[in-house]
């Protein structure tokens, strides 16, 4: 029949796909900040991440770190949301949202796209047309645990962008409404 080990490790690495991250892309304007994270497999219950799926697209405007999350939870339902990274004194980062800007989000297949107004991210940062926006990168995480411990399982992550984008730039990427 096999060992159970070996069967174990082939669908942990099924389920991989769910978290493998193969593009993110990234757009903003006056009116939108629109983040989009294609993975390879549409995101769904994984036995592996029985907390639920975490994924982001972190973006830097200035010295401010903020991010998009897709989350699913146990049902596999999805939540969208928007915040501040906060980093610590060791380097690690702190992921803090803010519930109070509301952000439209849509699966569709195994993309995910997430807009946010940009006056109403005014709390967490300012854009001005021609600013950069930097380190922008997608990542993806397994919740291994409950939430009151919180633990993640490792997924994915996409190298930064090489370059900055420019606010203002156009863009294929197409805003929710």
């Amino acid at each position: 029949a096999g060992d159970p080990l070996d069967l174990g490790v082939q669908l942990a690495a099924a389920n991989d796909k769910m978290k493998d991250i193969l593009a993110g892309d990234f757009a903003a304007n006056s009116a939108t900040v629109t983040g989009k994270i294609k993975l390879a497999q549409a995101p769904g219950l994984n036995p592996f991440a029985p907390g639920g799926m975490r994924f982001y697209l972190e973006f830097s405007s200035g010295a401010v770190g903020l991010f998009f999350r897709a989350s699913s939870d146990t049902t596999g339902a999805m939540t969208y949301n928007v915040g501040k990274i906060v980093t610590g004194a060791t380097g690690g980062k702190s992921f803090s949202s803010d519930f109070t800007i509301p952000v439209k989000g849509k699966l569709t297949g195994s993309t995910i796209v997430m807009t946010v107004a940009t006056p109403a991210l005014k709390p967490l940062a300012t854009f001005k047309a021609g600013s950069k926006i930097n380190q922008i990168f997608a990542s993806s995480f397994g919740v291994i645990s409950t939430p009151a411990t919180g633990l993640l399982l490792g997924g994915d992550e996409t190298d930064p962008a090489a370059k900055p984008y420019v606010f203002g730039s156009k863009s294929c990427l197409v805003p929710l409404k």
